[in-house]
Formats: C-alpha cells, structure tokens, sequence
C-alpha cells in the first residue's frame, strides 16, 4: 500500500440484519465511487479482541485509517 492510502474498517457482525446492509453499500461504495480508498471488514464474533481493542460495543461501526492514524466515525 501507499503511505497515503486511505481504509476503511467496519465492525459488524455477519449474522445482523443491519450489518449486512451497511457492508452491501460499503461494497457499492468500493467498486464505483471510490476505487482508490480500501475497505475493510472485520467480523467481530469471530475476531472480539479487535473488537475490545477499538473499545467499539455497538456494530456496524466504521474506523478510518489515514496516514498511520485512526479516524472513528460517530
């Protein structure tokens, strides 16, 4: 990746109603209007120290990570 590469990180769960639609508009999101920001998904009931580690609760949750700094989004 580029120095100045820009990702977003979502907390979800696989099996919530609302995290899945969130992940369906990131994935739109991805391929037509922002092609050089990466996504990323992080599926906390399987990965819950990360999870603990962003000290998230409520999912779905997104993080921006720019220039080796995390952004969170309210």
């Amino acid at each position: 990746d580029q120095p100045d590469q820009i990702w977003l990180v979502m907390l979800a769960k696989k099996r919530n109603d609302l995290c899945l639609r969130a992940l369906g508009v990131y994935k739109i999101l991805a391929k037509k209007l922002y092609p050089r920001v990466r996504f990323g998904f992080i599926n906390v009931l399987e990965d819950e120290a990360l999870k603990v580690a962003f000290k998230e609760e409520a999912v779905p949750f997104t993080f921006a990570i720019f220039e080796g700094r995390i952004y969170k989004y309210y």
